[in-house]
């Protein structure tokens, strides 16, 4: 399916074997391989997913490959996203840059110039340039690197953090005694 004029599909969506889909809405969209341009979709699922300049409610997919595109949340074996706007992220590798990322997780997650609210990594963790509210791995390999929380047992390379692991258990412990204390002077 070519689409080279704006066109609307209901409700019902799109399953076929592949797709193509260029300055089109649709509902929801299944198949093998789907590409869309310029173009916006509910819900997609897929094989292969490739999104330039277009928006989804959801994708789930063995591979997707996005360019400046904007999905809700992602399902992906292997997500390669550049230019591009995503709520939540679950791909077991990632490769993000230039993104804005609410959260992402994975078992190898890398960002390149990305914003993310969160990042967990249940192996690796390769980031530069770039600003993690929580970054969360085994291991962080980073460059010029902030993040408000950093959780990790193993850290390579140059990150600013205003708490790390350490910071983060002397901050509970120091908190448990404060609550400890202000229950007790409570309870007489």
């Amino acid at each position: 399916m070519e689409e080279s004029k704006k066109a609307v599909l209901g409700a019902g969506g799109v399953a076929a074997g592949e797709i193509k889909v260029n300055r089109a809405e649709l509902a929801d969209i299944s198949g093998g391989k789907i590409g869309l341009a310029h173009s916006s979709a509910g819900d997609i699922q897929a094989e292969s997913v490739r999104m330039a300049q277009s928006a989804a409610r959801s994708v789930r997919s063995t591979e997707l490959s996005a360019t400046m595109s904007a999905a809700l949340q992602v399902d992906a074996q292997e997500a390669d996203m550049r230019f591009c706007s995503v709520g939540l992220l679950d791909a077991d590798r990632a490769e993000i840059g230039q993104s804005g990322v609410y959260g992402v997780m994975g078992q190898e997650v890398s960002l390149k110039s990305c914003y993310a609210k969160m990042a967990v990594s249940q192996g690796s963790l390769h980031a530069s340039k770039s600003l993690i509210g929580i970054a969360a791995a085994r291991e962080v390999e980073a460059s010029e690197v902030r993040t408000g929380i950093l959780i990790a047992q193993n850290v390579r390379g140059n990150v600013r953090t205003l708490l790390d692991t350490r910071a983060a258990a002397v901050f509970g412990a120091a908190f448990g005694a404060a609550f400890a204390a202000v229950w007790l002077l409570r309870r007489r």
